[in-house]
Formats: C-alpha cells, sequence, structure tokens
C-alpha cells in the first residue's frame, strides 16, 4: 500500500476522526497506535475458529493494513508470531 504523505502539518494529529473539506470523515490512526492494533489483531486471530472466515478475513485485512504504518528500521513491530 502506498503511504501518502502530507507534508505541511502545523500539528500532530492524534488518533480520531478527521475530515478533509467536504468529502466524507474517515478514521486516522497513527502509526504508533496502527502497529499496536495490528498486533492485537494477530492475537485475536490466533484465538477465532478457522470456520470464521469471513471474519478472520476482515481482521487479517484490516491487520495487514494496519502493518503497513511500519517504515525504516526500527525493530518495531516485532516479527508476526
Amino acid at each position: 500500500m502506498d503511504v501518502r504523505r502530507i507534508v505541511a502539518q502545523a500539528t500532530r494529529v492524534e488518533t480520531g476522526p478527521i475530515q478533509f473539506g467536504d468529502d466524507w470523515p474517515g478514521v486516522f490512526i497513527r502509526g504508533d497506535n496502527a502497529l499496536h492494533f495490528a498486533i492485537v489483531l494477530d492475537r485475536a486471530l490466533m484465538i477465532l475458529p478457522q470456520d470464521a472466515w469471513d471474519i478472520r478475513s476482515a481482521l487479517a485485512g484490516l491487520a495487514d493494513n494496519l502493518r503497513s504504518c511500519s517504515v525504516g528500521d526500527t525493530g518495531w513491530p516485532p516479527p508476526r508470531i
């Protein structure tokens, strides 16, 4: 997934709802929060029954999107279990 960069930001944007112009509001999740949530979703996937394929698929996709916030060689998040 490509990272869209918005360079001219005067203040730190926190996790929460955000709206650009008159477009639909969305949810912004800071990278540090996103990586933590990806780990939590990975743990949840470990305990979900295999036959809950629709839920597992949605959560795995969300975890992958959240994990895409990792940039550079920071060692975070830890390797997948």
